[in-house]
């Protein structure tokens, strides 16, 4: 049997039983502030100050800055920013040692980088410390990717070289090194996929009914004598009045529309992307850290 056969397994193993409410705590003891927040899209769709929170625009059922933010609302809400563990290269060895159901990942990034070329000899400086900001800043920052919002990392055989190839080499590249932790709730894309869909469909089972609803009542009301024009007014006020009209099924589609949103209001800390080798991690709290850069040396 294959690494890559042997591996899908090992995350189906992490706990799934998780606690999806105080998830995990702050490298510093602090309690995830989440516990108790809403996490059903029926109700948060309802709820124009939880979605302005998101970021949605409430009038117009979408988010004007993109998915990502929504997700990003999310992972703030539910107190999955907690900071990581930070562990040093050797410890961080045998916590992987010790723990056999962790899961090491690689992350690139290319920092910023300012030129004065009107210096004598021409300078470069680094303004910015990615790496640093996701083991040590005070927000977890979420990125967009094709499987969904999240923090995108590789893992795997080759999963160096792959995370490499984020930052791209040249000035201002850094990787970092980290682990997953053992109890950490993954679940594959595809199965993710399939639950976002049977949502999704069973919402508009709900939408249907509540038009067919509308349309029986209108036609009722028509045939006992009632105008075409009230029968008209009648069906759309049904239509729009229930909880499953047209405006609740803009607003669903588009909070569940992210993987990472999705997989956020399902409890879980990270989405495995197995043909490609990625975790895309939306729980900050359930990452440990190699501390500082794990880039390798020039040759």
């Amino acid at each position: 049997m294959s690494y890559f056969d042997r591996f899908p397994k090992r995350i189906k193993k992490a706990n799934p039983y998780h606690d999806e409410e105080g998830k995990f705590t702050s490298a510093d003891g602090a309690v995830s502030p989440g516990a108790g927040a809403e996490r059903d899209p029926e109700k948060i769709i309802r709820d124009d100050a939880f979605l302005s929170r998101l970021g949605m625009n409430a009038s117009l059922n979408y988010f004007p800055n993109g998915r990502r933010v929504a997700v990003q609302g999310l992972v703030d809400l539910y107190g999955y920013n907690a900071k990581p563990t930070l562990l040093s290269k050797d410890d961080l060895d045998k916590y992987l040692k010790d723990n056999p159901n962790s899961i090491e990942f690689f992350r690139g990034f290319r920092n910023e980088i300012d030129y004065d070329w009107d210096a004598e000899q021409p300078k470069q400086t680094q303004t910015s410390d990615y790496g640093k900001e996701y083991q040590e800043g005070e927000n977890f920052h979420i990125g967009e990717g094709i499987y969904g919002s999240g923090f995108y990392s590789a893992y795997g055989i080759g999963s160096y070289e792959l995370a490499s190839s984020y930052g791209t080499v040249g000035p201002g590249q850094d990787i970092v090194r980290g682990a997953l932790k053992p109890d950490a709730k993954v679940v594959e894309f595809g199965d993710l996929r399939e639950q976002m869909k049977k949502d999704m469909v069973a919402f508009d089972v709900k939408v249907s009914a509540q038009r067919n609803d509308a349309f029986k009542a209108a036609k009722e009301f028509n045939e006992n004598g009632g105008s075409l024009e009230e029968a008209d007014a009648m069906y759309k006020r049904l239509r729009e009045e229930g909880p499953y009209n047209p405006s609740a099924r803009e607003r669903y589609g588009e909070l569940i529309g992210d993987e990472g949103a999705y997989a956020t209001l399902k409890g879980y800390d990270a989405i495995n992307v197995s043909g490609e080798r990625y975790l895309v991690i939306l729980n900050r709290g359930a990452m440990v850290f190699q501390k500082g850069s794990a880039k390798k040396p020039a040759l």
